[in-house]
């Protein structure tokens, strides 16, 4: 796969759309959750009749729609006027009113004395319905999260290309289903946003690996894809607002199966069938000038080398089983789940913390919360200018200063995750709004510096897939720790969040462990080069230098003994990295 110069922003520009407009549809939950709410999705879980408040201004709003005859009607003998109330509040019970498909506009209803009673949905308040819609969200984050471990096994295995296939047949799956949902089949959302979230995944992951051919600047654009990702609520937010012109849902996400297409591009012209290396050899994607005879010959030479050892080494566990029992690996693992718990249990009860500080009217706050989400590809260059940050310090190795600038932007979340978790315990609506930002920070970050270290060449690049695929679904099983957590939120009269707060401070405290450990194998000179091992190790380096350094009166009739004495040792081993 070449990759010329004109070709690298093309491919990094369409990489980016993909990460904004496909993958990243999961994480605009937030305006999701209000459309379907509008939709009517899931009202028939609620059990309520009118404000929870009777109050007396509602009471004589309601009875003044009562038609005028029923003025005329004289209460039996001993009734009072909370008889008569008793009786509106049964005709416009939610059973009754779902049936009759009056959800979302003003309608006229009849009592069993066919008297008419004028009702305004927008009374009505459920929180049956947002319970429902926080169990479909989690259980599709917890399916998707532990699902990554096979599917990094199966992009380990089979490569990009094949892997991108199983993304757009996800991608495509979940956009028909959600034109089959509606409020009388909401289950099916979950089926769809569980495709959608797993297509989502997959597509980050394959483009990651086009970091690799801008060099120095190589985490500065992976943390570009992940911030894109996280933006990817823009797609449900152009949802929202076509939905006010009249476009159903349906039919925008019918448009959505379109971005089939430049994902399928992408996948044909611009990236690899198997995987973009790292360390990217220095002529890699460069045309390497030979004529024909040695260009058959070298091809000829990599063929040999895929059937004889590139499939033994791709299926070889023993490696990765000797990675994660490491205590760097063990470490970012409960890193990664303890702030993965963290993220999500505050996305949870974003609704409760604005209640308690005393604003009713939480959709606003909701929408703004999603709104700030959306900055996270704009910030999201500023935590790979730090890990691309290079001090050119001689005495130390190139792969050592890279792991620093890692542990550097690690210690950069941590704060983040701290502040974030300090302005939540209090109830002050500037505060909130600093920590929706923090958090949004908190997110891009998180990943970024994960997938940064996941990729360095400390942990071999063959097993990519199944490392990021342990460490999400590891933080999957954590995520089910939020359900027991949640019922601290919920003891006693009122909504509490302050003990869960203060929960996952201590949290975000103890996921330091993994920060602590990074900087004692920095200091140790711990840090590996897999890349150089492996090169030394390899006995196709000795099979190939054998093959190559041949006299010509040794090679057979069809090898060009001209273009073999031609190619240096370096060229060789170029080669071999190159076609691997």
């Amino acid at each position: 796969m070449a990759f010329p110069c004109g070709k690298k922003p093309v491919t990094v520009v369409f990489c980016i759309f993909e990460c904004l407009f496909i993958s990243g549809i999961l994480n605009g939950w937030m305006w999701m959750r209000l459309i379907l709410k509008d939709e009517g999705y899931f009202m028939d879980a609620c059990n309520m009749t009118m404000k929870t408040e009777l109050d007396t201004d509602d009471t004589s709003g309601l009875m003044g729609h009562i038609d005028k005859d029923m003025k005329s009607v004289k209460l039996r003998k001993g009734g009072k006027e909370n008889c008569v109330w008793k009786r509106v509040l049964k005709v416009v019970s939610l059973d009754e009113y779902a049936k009759m498909q009056l959800i979302t506009t003003p309608q006229t209803i009849s009592n069993s004395d066919n008297q008419s009673v004028y009702v305004n949905s927008t009374n009505l308040k459920c929180s049956d319905d947002a319970q429902t819609f926080d169990l479909v969200i989690k259980l599709v984050v917890i399916i998707r999260n532990i699902l990554l471990l096979p599917l990094g096994i199966f992009l380990d295995k089979h490569g990009t290309g094949k892997t991108r296939i199983v993304a757009m047949c996800c991608t495509a799956f979940g956009s028909l289903t959600m034109l089959f949902s509606s409020n009388a089949y909401p289950w099916l959302i979950l089926p769809a946003l569980l495709m959608l979230g797993v297509s989502g995944a997959l597509i980050l992951l394959t483009d990651l690996q086009v970091s690799n051919l801008f060099g120095s600047r190589r985490y500065t654009v992976m943390s570009v894809f992940v911030g894109a990702y996280f933006s990817g609520g823009i797609v449900i937010f152009f949802m929202k607002l076509t939905k006010a012109t009249g476009v159903t849902l349906q039919t925008s996400f019918m448009f959505t199966t379109i971005g089939i297409v430049p994902v399928l591009i992408s996948t044909i012209a611009m990236l690899p069938r198997s995987r973009i290396p790292w360390p990217l050899p220095a002529e890699y994607g460069k045309s390497r000038r030979m004529n024909h005879a040695e260009d058959k010959y070298a091809k000829a030479k990599a063929w040999q080398r895929r059937i004889s050892v590139g499939n033994k080494k791709k299926n070889d566990l023993s490696e990765f089983w000797e990675t994660i029992k490491t205590k760097m690996f063990i470490f970012c693992v409960i890193w990664f789940s303890l702030h993965s718990l963290k993220i999500w249990l505050f996305d949870m009860t974003v609704d409760i913390q604005i209640r308690n500080i005393g604003i009713s009217d939480t959709e606003g706050y909701i929408s703004l919360y999603a709104m700030i989400l959306l900055l996270s590809l704009p910030m999201s260059p500023l935590i790979g200018i730090i890990m691309d940050w290079n001090k050119k310090q001689v005495t130390v190795q190139h792969h050592v200063l890279q792991m620093k600038n890692i542990f550097i932007a690690i210690c950069v979340h941590l704060c983040i995750a701290i502040l974030s978790s300090v302005t939540s315990l209090f109830s002050n609506v500037h505060l909130q709004v600093l920590s929706f930002i923090l958090v949004a920070m908190e997110k891009v970050a998180l990943h970024a510096t994960l997938f940064a270290f996941l990729t360095h060449v400390h942990f071999p690049s063959e097993h990519f897939g199944k490392l990021v695929g342990t460490v999400i679904s590891v933080s999957g099983g954590t995520l089910i720790l939020q359900f027991p957590l949640k019922l601290l939120i919920h003891q006693g009269a009122s909504d509490k969040t302050i003990y869960v707060h203060v929960i996952l401070l201590v949290i975000v405290l103890l996921s330091g462990c993994h920060p602590l450990s990074l900087w004692y194998h920095c200091r140790t000179g711990s840090i590996n080069n897999s890349a150089e091992i492996a090169e030394q190790e390899s006995p196709l380096t000795v099979v190939l230098m054998e093959s190559i350094m041949k006299k010509p009166d040794e090679c057979d009739n069809n090898t060009p003994a001209d273009g073999v004495d031609k190619m240096t040792d370096a060229e060789a081993t170029k080669l071999q990295i190159t076609d691997l």
